[in-house]
């Protein structure tokens, strides 16, 4: 089976359950099955937050296994500033955010987001699904680290309610932004 999309997704707090319950309807409605659904768990090793990925069946996830990807989804809680929350209210990590709100990513962000765009093919896209993450400049941050087109909401976004998100990534995989989503191309410079 050759993979098209990689979704993200929170293993622990607020709504968890529901983003993944999307993110397998995306799966089957959008990804005709192809896609791996990544859940993500984070932890503090000496004040340093590690993100493990994991499938859905246990086993270890590496970005390793894929390449040439049309898609890369978070599907999470969100922030201004900070990008996907891989664990709402369960210390509210997230790791791969910005370290002031001011456009620079986190270096673990910058890392993450640049490690992404080179499993993505040319034309590929990430789509970070949840609240606020075009409404700042995280949305423009991703895409500069990564080389690639990144969609974002610049407000609300009923990121747990599958009609909601099915139209919206069913938009974007046709390449069109539906309002409160966002299109951010990487800059050059």
């Amino acid at each position: 089976m050759t993979t098209k999309a990689v979704i993200i997704v929170p293993s622990q707090g607020k709504h968890a359950s529901m983003f993944k319950d999307v993110a397998k309807s995306l799966n089957r409605k959008v990804y005709a099955k192809k896609a791996i659904i990544v859940e993500t768990t984070v932890r503090d090793v000496l004040g340093v937050l590690v993100v493990g990925l994991y499938k859905l069946d246990g086993k270890v996830f590496t970005w390793a296994e894929v390449s040439n990807l049309s898609t890369v989804l978070t599907i999470s809680h969100g922030g201004l500033c900070d990008g996907p929350n891989l664990a709402s209210e369960e210390g509210g990590y997230q790791p791969w955010g910005s370290t002031s709100c001011d456009g620079t990513l986190s270096s673990e962000g910058e890392k993450f987001w640049n490690s992404i765009g080179n499993v993505l093919k040319s034309g590929g896209k990430i789509v970070l699904i949840g609240c606020s993450m075009g409404s700042g400049s995280y949305g423009q941050s991703v895409a500069n680290a990564a080389k690639r087109a990144t969609y974002a909401s610049d407000g609300l976004f009923a990121a747990a309610d599958e009609a909601t998100t099915l139209k919206h990534v069913k938009a974007i995989e046709k390449g069109l932004a539906i309002r409160p989503m966002k299109r951010f191309n990487p800059e050059t410079t």
